[in-house]
């Protein structure tokens, strides 16, 4: 047990301590399937002046949503902003069911409708989308993906070219393809990672970058199995180089990723949007 002192807020007059800082998990008095947690500032005050951007951090299908509020705890202080990050739990209505809120509209539930109540708001209503978006394209670079992508592919040129084997025609001719791919997926992420760093956030040209990567990191794993077979499951010279976490994960990366068809249409929507104000 590490031991150490948390320093708290007291109780404030509307708000508890456990409202402030790191909040606990509150039930959405909209729909109590539903729950979030707050990172509210140090510099909140209850009968302040100060107007907080709202920044929500929503969870993928593990849904971490206490640990995600934590990763932004430095941001929400940085921005002077409050986190909200939702939870949308599994199995709601169908038992076991992993991907509800990825939809607009699931059963009876609209995900586009469910709102914190009255109390739980900060700042004007819809003014916090410019703070979202700038988030999204914080979260959906591509970078874990093209990583994933770029180790995937060198353990495979290993597993080609293991024991002294040299690569068929074809072989060399997937591996060349797939660099290519990876090379430019490692250009889009770092164009979307300047625009981040220059305080120029473009969320589709983020979404881009991580439609890309995930294809790539997908198409990458998919060929390895064609190609090598069950091989790809059999531990290389070093003991961390197996293919099995490829295979593994590949059915579901452009859907963890952020859904292909979702990420296209923020592209395009964007794109679309330009040349109408452009007057192409």
């Amino acid at each position: 047990m590490v031991q150490g002192t948390i320093e708290r807020h007291k109780h404030g007059k509307a708000i508890s301590y456990y409202g402030f800082g790191r909040t606990s998990m509150y039930a959405c008095q909209y729909d109590q399937r539903f729950s979030y947690c707050l990172y509210v500032p140090e510099s909140y005050e209850e009968e302040g002046s100060t107007t907080y951007p709202l920044a929500v951090i929503v969870h993928g299908t593990n849904r971490p949503a206490q640990e995600y509020r934590d990763r932004f705890v430095d941001f929400g202080e940085r921005e002077q902003c409050v986190v909200l990050a939702p939870l949308f739990p599994c199995g709601i209505i169908e038992p076991g069911e992993l991907n509800n809120y990825k939809y607009i509209k699931f059963h009876d539930i609209r995900f586009d409708n469910v709102r914190v109540g009255p109390d739980a708001v900060f700042g004007d209503v819809g003014a916090g989308w410019s703070l979202i978006t700038r988030m999204f394209a914080a979260e959906r670079n591509g970078l874990d993906y093209y990583v994933r992508a770029r180790y995937w592919l060198k353990l495979s040129a290993d597993h080609l070219t293991r024991d002294g084997r040299r690569p068929t025609e074809v072989e060399l001719t997937g591996l060349a393809r797939h660099q290519a791919r990876v090379d430019a997926s490692r250009l889009l992420c770092c164009r979307a990672l300047q625009s981040l760093q220059d305080g120029e956030s473009d969320i589709a040209q983020a979404s881009l970058a991580k439609w890309h990567c995930s294809e790539t990191a997908q198409g990458i794993a998919w060929w390895a199995f064609d190609t090598l077979g069950l091989a790809m499951l059999e531990p290389g010279p070093r003991a961390d180089s197996i293919l099995e976490p490829a295979y593994r994960e590949a059915p579901g990366m452009t859907i963890s990723g952020g859904a292909s068809e979702v990420l296209l249409d923020i592209v395009t929507g964007a794109r679309l949007l330009e040349d109408i104000d452009s007057g192409a």
